[in-house]
């Protein structure tokens, strides 16, 4: 003769067990994801200081560049000015010595 009251009971006990297990196996993946979630966001907040690391030094590279290169332009300007006002001066003064030495002719 079978016994329903005990089979009912095997049963639900049964089901407490598998409901358990579901649940213990549930809060593990809930850990789990936890975990992976914090471990990406660890990740991207790495990379975004990476990027911003990389920034800030192709900024400075680019600032210094464009400072060299002003500085060059600034100094090639100046020598340009100077040789041009050196040459300037040399004429003048080689205008004069003629034009003294055309006055010294005439008087002659």
């Amino acid at each position: 003769k079978l016994n329903y009251k005990k089979l009912y009971e095997n049963c639900l006990k049964g089901r407490r067990k598998l409901r358990e297990r579901n649940k213990h196996v549930l809060n593990i993946h809930k850990k789990r994801n936890r975990e992976l979630q914090q471990t990406l966001n660890n990740q991207k907040n790495n990379h975004q200081m990476q990027i911003a690391a990389l920034e800030n030094k192709y900024k400075e590279e680019s600032d210094n560049l464009k400072r060299e290169c002003s500085d060059r332009l600034q100094n090639m300007q100046t020598q340009y000015k100077t040789s041009y006002e050196k040459l300037e001066k040399d004429c003048e003064d080689k205008i004069k010595k003629l034009s003294d030495h055309i006055k010294s002719l005439e008087e002659e």
